[in-house]
This record gives structure tokens, C-alpha cells and sequence, in this order.
């Protein structure tokens, strides 16, 4: 004999009588293939199709909820890799601004010593020619 009480549909919370004994949804979900198999083997064939029925819906809903927790992990992994290349992009730009400056102090460096060899070679004609 198959008897079935809900505490509430779709949380899995589902009892089932089948005999003397009582299974819960999660229960029937969590045994192995061949356990269940044993037990509703000799049932009415209606009774083994709601059971059935039962241990799909409850293995869907498991599946689901797995998917659900890898999809989570992996949103949280692309978040940190976003945070971690961002930082790095952070860097990237403030080494690239310390570059330029640094490329732009040396470039008036150099046209200022340039500037200043010139200014001498105006004010000293003939004196570095070499013979």
C-alpha cells in the first residue's frame, strides 16, 4: 500500500507509506538505483509510476540546485578574476603614466643640454673644430 502526505510540494518535503515503511522524498532521491528498484518492485504499476515520478522530479530538482551552485562558484571565480585584472590594469596605467613622465623630464633634459652645446658652440666658434 502506497500512502503520500506533502508538508509543501515543491521543497521535496513528500512522505511516502509503502508497507510498514516511510520514505521521504530526499530519501527515495538519495538511494541508490538498485535500492529503489528493490523496493517498488511487486508495487502496482500505478504506485511505481508515481515513485518514479517522484525520484525524477527529486533528481531534477538535486540537479538543478547543483547546476545552480556551479553556476554561483564560477560567477564568483570570474568576479575575483575581474577584481585581479582590474588591479592589474591599475598598475599597468599608473607604470605607463610614470614612463611618459619619466620619457618627458628626459627629453627636456636632453634638448636643454642640446640647447646649451649649441648656445656654446654660438658663443665659441671655431674653438672645437678638429684638424
Amino acid at each position: 500500500m502506497l500512502s503520500e502526505s506533502s508538508d509543501s510540494e515543491s521543497s521535496g518535503n513528500t512522505t511516502v507509506q509503502i508497507g510498514e515503511y516511510q520514505f521521504t522524498e530526499a530519501g527515495i532521491v538519495e538511494m541508490n538505483k538498485q535500492q529503489f528498484n528493490d523496493i517498488i518492485q511487486g508495487l502496482p504499476e500505478i504506485q511505481s509510476i508515481l515513485l518514479r515520478d517522484m525520484r525524477r522530479r527529486g533528481l531534477t530538482r538535486k540537479a538543478v540546485q547543483k547546476c545552480r551552485q556551479r553556476q554561483n562558484m564560477r560567477l564568483n571565480e570570474l568576479d575575483q578574476k575581474k577584481k585581479e585584472l582590474q588591479e592589474k590594469l591599475r598598475d599597468a596605467v599608473r607604470k605607463q603614466e610614470e614612463m611618459t613622465l619619466e620619457y618627458e623630464r628626459a627629453r627636456l633634459r636632453y634638448e636643454h643640454a642640446q640647447s646649451r652645446i649649441v648656445e656654446h658652440l654660438r658663443k665659441h666658434p671655431g674653438v672645437h673644430t678638429h684638424k
